[in-house]
């Protein structure tokens, strides 16, 4: 089972559908909802919320977010990060791809004038690294460009 955080259009969902027995994709946008059940497979079910209060959600083995989590502050991701600890069993997966430094941010000058480094707060993904394995996640990161990434977390 998966859940898709911040699913907005439901691209991530309909990938996964198929692989998995079901997934649930979570939006603050009402908007964004009625587009992602558009020919939605039926193993997908949208929920509309505000993925800082992430339903609870039986069986999820995979929890996604892509492009979502940079608008959280630290302590609302630490709280992501210790629900997804309790939620998921040994061995489930947290995958995020997102907004993350992997130099300093002063070194970053943006990505065709649309990310302005003092706009927004901007993790860095080694920082996102050390919270998660405190959390009892081994992280992985591959760097896409200096400030997007994908953090896989396996919960130990």
């Amino acid at each position: 089972m998966v859940l898709d955080l911040g699913c907005g259009t439901g691209n991530v969902a309909r990938t996964l559908a198929p692989h998995v027995r079901r997934v649930v994709g979570l939006d603050c946008s009402a908007r964004m909802l009625d587009r992602a059940r558009l020919g939605a497979p039926k193993n997908c079910e949208w929920v509309w919320g505000d993925l800082r209060q992430a339903p609870k959600v039986e069986g999820l083995t995979l929890i996604t977010a892509n492009y979502a989590l940079h608008h959280m502050d630290r302590e609302e991701l630490r709280t992501l990060w210790r629900w997804a600890q309790r939620t998921l069993p040994p061995g489930g997966k947290l995958v995020i791809g997102d907004l993350f430094y992997s130099v300093p941010p002063d070194q970053v000058e943006g990505i065709d004038g649309w990310l302005d480094p003092t706009l927004g707060e901007y993790h860095s993904a080694w920082a996102l690294m050390k919270e998660l394995e405190e959390h009892g996640f081994q992280a992985v990161l591959k760097v896409l460009h200096p400030v997007i990434g994908t953090l896989t977390a396996m919960r130990l």
